[in-house]
């Protein structure tokens, strides 16, 4: 026996024993590691995302997880497209439901109370606004031994339908959920970028849509610059009107002048539609000699607006200026900026479609 002791304790054994030992301790770590993860795994059913709209699948459908450490213990968080929204976790004792624990440490701003909202699985769920006025809804419920966490944004109204979607997820499973999921996502993505490409270019394209040749100003008085100018309508191939905005070299004074088939608007009398003034048809008068039309508007008590309508062509040129009162309500009459409308707008003259390449096109419904 002593003799086996001895041999024992020869270095050569020695080491043996400490490197089974240390074999043995590892692959305990190594199998904790691996097997931790909360009991049951709950996510939205993946069935739930092929009828739903493309925007509720890339707030709503999780690609990624991770694990984190919180002060109540470890996480499993799921990303989706546009962030953080379901958090799992291990039930204990620290964590109640009714309590509407802070899991991710977010600052409170105004918070809510923790309500009961309904059911989920028969538990209770509570729910909670922790940022005011943000739309943001923290959910919580503890099924069995999983605690979920799921934070929802959009309006701020509560509502137990993204939860009540949730089914049993097999941890074996989990991987390629996410991976189906991350592929309906990416190819959303795809097909908006292809729709807004092509609505990029259609709308680059706008102005050779135009049923007229514009009227754009063939001359500027010395140091004013076209500002934002656009090709205006209801869609991109319907434009209706040219929109420019002149600025002076100070970016001080500021005319707004717009063109418009010579059919689509009334003359003599009443002019318009005028639609710097709300679409209204505006009192006009025509003044001795001139071949333009004016017409004022007085949108409140401290600022209205002088229009005038020059037809060039089968075209109308209209353009405005806005005068502010000064701080005793009193308006003075803006004789320099009023002569910059007149030159501009008398300067008019049609144009090849072409000379409108560089506008955007707006989205305007008249």
């Amino acid at each position: 026996m002593n003799n086996i002791l001895s041999a024992w304790k020869h270095p050569k054994y020695t080491i043996i024993a400490a490197s089974l030992a240390s074999a043995i301790l590892l692959a305990m770590f190594t199998w904790l590691a691996l097997t931790w993860r909360t009991p049951t795994q709950w996510l939205p059913d993946a069935a739930s995302f092929k009828n739903t709209s493309d925007q509720d699948v890339l707030f709503n459908a999780p690609i990624k997880s991770r694990t984190s450490i919180t002060k109540y213990g470890k996480a499993t968080h799921y990303t989706t497209d546009v962030g953080d929204v379901i958090y799992e976790l291990q039930a204990n004792p620290r964590l109640k439901a009714s309590d509407c624990p802070n899991i991710t440490n977010t600052e409170s701003m105004l918070p809510s109370g923790c309500e009961k909202l309904g059911t989920f699985q028969g538990q209770p769920v509570y729910v909670m606004h922790r940022r005011m006025p943000s739309g943001s809804v923290e959910y919580f419920v503890q099924v069995d031994k999983t605690f979920i966490f799921v934070e929802g944004g959009g309006d701020g109204s509560e509502s137990l339908d993204y939860l009540r979607t949730f089914v049993v997820v097999p941890h074996s499973s989990v991987k390629s959920y996410l991976s189906q999921n991350s592929k309906h996502v990416d190819a959303i993505k795809a097909r908006q970028k292809a729709e807004d490409e092509a609505t990029t270019k259609k709308n680059a394209a706008s102005y050779m849509k135009l049923d007229y040749m514009p009227a754009l100003p063939a001359q500027l008085p010395h140091g004013w610059h076209r500002g934002i100018f656009t090709t205006d309508g209801p869609d991109a191939d319907h434009p209706r009107l040219v929109s420019a905005e002149y600025e002076s070299a100070a970016n001080d004074m500021f005319v707004h002048l717009y063109s418009g088939k010579l059919s689509d608007f009334t003359l003599d009398g009443q002019c318009g539609p005028t639609y710097g003034a709300f679409t209204e048809y505006l009192t006009c008068f025509k003044p001795t000699g001139a071949d333009y039309y004016e017409s004022s508007s007085y949108d409140s008590a401290t600022s209205f607006t002088r229009f005038l309508y020059r037809p060039v062509g089968d075209v109308l040129v209209v353009s405005e200026i806005n005068i502010q009162s000064d701080p005793h309500k009193q308006f003075t009459y803006p004789t320099e900026l009023a002569a910059i409308q007149d030159s501009i707008t008398k300067s008019a003259v049609q144009t090849d479609k072409n000379s409108l390449k560089d506008s955007t096109y707006s989205k305007v419904f008249y």
